[in-house]
């Protein structure tokens, strides 16, 4: 895994790459670029609500946004945009994806090995 930081602030972009598992069908690199983002409704309250969105490019049919489901804050919506991106560039056939997000949540959960997880 490689990744790559743009700056130091929330306002500026954080890119993170990710190697995907290469498919034995693909005898070609392939790379998808995902913008992934998520925002939460008055967090911490009960009425909070919270979504994400996945953009590819301007017109991709694969562009998507949808609810969180369960816990309803910024971080778990952020970590859902994510996790899209990287399930649908899997199921695409993509061998590698570029998640370019402004959340440190996101950037620390793709960093951080767990047990077993390498």
């Amino acid at each position: 895994m490689t990744v790559f930081r743009a700056a130091h602030s929330l306002k500026k972009a954080v890119h993170y790459s990710l190697l995907l598992p290469k498919t034995p069908l693909l005898t070609t690199r392939r790379h998808a670029i995902a913008y992934t983002d998520g925002s939460c409704f008055n967090p911490g309250r009960r009425n909070a609500k919270a979504g994400f969105g996945v953009f590819w490019y301007d017109g991709c049919e694969y562009n998507c946004c949808g609810k969180v489901t369960g816990i309803q804050d910024n971080n778990r919506a952020e970590l859902c945009a994510a996790c899209r991106a990287i399930r649908m560039a899997y199921n695409l056939k993509e061998t590698e994806i570029t998640i370019k997000t402004d959340s440190p949540f996101v950037i620390y959960a793709l960093e951080t090995p767990k047990d077993g997880r390498g």
